[in-house]
């Protein structure tokens, strides 16, 4: 029984203290973390309304039938131009030190977003707008992954740190 003990206290220790270092380093952390998640919510609501319209566009088009792509890639450019707009701002937060790398992967997200629906419109004056809707929903989808992977760890951290986000 000892040796089981020994092995399982050489595994915890590093694990134990590695923690508590890391608690220690953003105690001063905690402050700022809640303005932060305000700050983030309230970005990310700011553009629901606008993008839940675009939704609608989209889907009209899609119930429809149309193949015009002018109406297409002025959907697709008002969806760029509001996500575009929410990056830059998202790039502009000083996230909390704890949370900077999730903080990055969630604006790194937005930007192959940003970056994919660019090329979905350039597919469309290609003359490929089948091509385009099914590119945009594979970048969409990956986005959306990405973003949600990203705030899940944020939310995960700032939980573990005895804050309910």
């Amino acid at each position: 029984m000892r040796p089981a003990v020994t092995r399982f206290s050489r595994r915890l220790l590093p694990v134990v203290l590695a923690l508590a270092v890391v608690m220690a380093c953003e105690v001063e952390d905690r402050s700022v973390i809640r303005p932060y998640l305000d700050e983030i919510d309230a970005l990310r609501a700011s553009i629901q309304s606008d993008a839940a319209a675009i939704g609608r566009r989209f889907n009209a088009l899609i119930t429809s039938g149309s193949r015009d792509d002018t109406a297409y890639l002025a959907a697709y450019g008002e969806l760029r131009d509001i996500n575009a707009d929410l990056l830059g701002r998202l790039r502009a937060v000083k996230p909390p030190n704890i949370l900077a790398p999730h903080h990055k992967d969630f604006v790194d997200g937005l930007a192959a977003l940003v970056s994919g629906i660019d090329e979905v419109m350039g597919m469309i004056r290609a003359g490929d707008l089948p091509g385009a809707n099914l590119r945009y929903q594979r970048v969409e989808t990956r986005s959306a992954a990405a973003q949600t992977g990203a705030m899940l760890q944020i939310r995960r951290v700032v939980r573990g740190l005895g804050i309910n986000p």
